[in-house]
């Protein structure tokens, strides 16, 4: 699809806002990932546990995520040879993956939401043929916004835990795609741990700009998203499990101060 042509805008106050930036976004960048509740939005906290979710449940049942189709779940008989949830997952991974090339490797540049709130239910209908929308008003190519500023520590700590999962899990069928998945899973983790701890900087000397608030942030399709302890939580462990680092060993069960407010550790 053609996700990208939009405006881009950052997220200030539950509202999107123009915004001046640098970030060169075109036609058919951000395809990819998964629509919201049927209409043409694509969020980033649906999206980012959606994707946490399925590479979660791959790792944790290995004998129950099996072939039964193709990448297109519409051939069943020639299948891909790739455990279906496990390649569902690498279809949101792909979404972030862009969004973090889209970047430049800046996290917090990252375009992680498309579309636009108005317009989205200005037209309603298959998100596959919204690309023919030319009529105003109505949610087409350069109608959906391209959203900065909605990564707080619970989605990126989300994405984290789903990108690090899948670089272990999935290069036996991919190396290259696996080796990137880790290189933004540890970024994006920092980013997340850095945004929780209050810091003014990440990943060395750069600077938060749309991105601010670890939680309590929202927009005018989801507020509430308070909690990101556990996302955290998630991440270290998935990154553990991925590369056997003593670091995310720390964070997961040693370090007691790692945030204002963590949730005391008892008993270890």
């Amino acid at each position: 699809v053609k996700d990208g042509a939009g405006t881009v805008v950052v997220t200030i106050g539950n509202k999107p806002k123009e915004t001046e930036t640098q970030l060169s976004v075109k036609e058919g960048d951000l395809q990819g990932g998964w629509y919201d509740c049927g209409d043409h939005l694509k969020e980033s906290q649906t999206q980012a546990f959606a994707f946490m979710a399925l590479a979660v449940m791959s790792a944790t049942n290995p004998t129950k995520d099996v072939d039964h189709y193709a990448y297109n779940h519409g051939e069943f008989v020639k299948t891909d040879g790739i455990p279906d949830v496990l390649r569902e997952a690498k279809h949101g991974a792909d979404f972030f993956l862009r969004a973090y090339r889209v970047a430049k490797g800046v996290i917090d540049d990252m375009p992680v939401s498309v579309g636009n709130f108005s317009s989205d239910h200005g037209w309603w209908g298959r998100p596959e043929i919204q690309d023919n929308v030319t009529s105003t008003g109505r949610g087409g190519p350069t109608e959906r916004d391209v959203r900065l500023g909605e990564l707080g520590s619970n989605v990126s700590g989300e994405i984290a835990a789903g990108l690090a999962i899948l670089s272990k899990n999935y290069a036996k069928y991919d190396s290259a795609f696996a080796d990137s998945c880790l290189t933004v899973a540890e970024k994006m983790y920092g980013f997340a741990k850095a945004l929780a701890q209050g810091k003014d900087k990440y990943d060395g000397d750069k600077p938060f700009v749309n991105n601010k608030t670890a939680a309590g942030w929202g927009t005018s399709a989801y507020i509430g998203n308070d909690a990101f302890a556990d996302d955290l939580a998630l991440a270290s462990v998935a990154l553990l499990y991925a590369t056997g680092k003593k670091d995310y060993a720390d964070d997961m069960i040693r370090t007691t101060g790692l945030f204002s407010g963590q949730m005391p550790k008892t008993g270890v």
